[in-house]
């Protein structure tokens, strides 16, 4: 089973939930999340998304981190893949699935050029 990729982006985005949210066509295995912002501005501590199986936090998917410094890429991922979430989580089809962007203080904050990609596992 190939794994797939799902590449959201914002120009310029302040904290939203939900920030994105789609409909599973077909059901499917999170095995990693990650994000990268190019700027910060507002002056948060740190910024990070949670990822929502219909209005419930996904296990081990939940206050995914960015990196502190601006343009470097942070990923969280299963054992499988080298990372520390225990199992992939399953994504039914038809299911919402939702992506909540946080920030921890800072006045207003915001992030510019701002990219998540989900791996995920289709189901056959």
């Amino acid at each position: 089973m190939p794994y797939q990729i799902l590449s959201f982006t914002a120009d310029s985005q302040a904290a939203q939930a939900p920030w994105v949210e789609f409909q599973a066509l077909k059901g499917f295995y999170l095995v990693g999340a990650q994000i990268c912002a190019q700027t910060f501005t507002g002056a948060p501590t740190s910024v990070n998304i949670d990822v929502n199986d219909d209005g419930a936090a996904i296990a081990g998917f939940t206050a995914v981190p960015s990196e502190a410094t601006a343009g470097t890429p942070a990923i969280t991922k299963t054992t499988g893949l080298g990372g520390s979430v225990a199992l992939p989580a399953h994504v039914d089809a038809d299911s919402i699935v939702a992506i909540d962007i946080n920030f921890v203080a800072g006045t207003a904050p915001t992030v510019t050029d701002f990219c998540v990609l989900l791996y995920i596992l289709v189901d056959e």
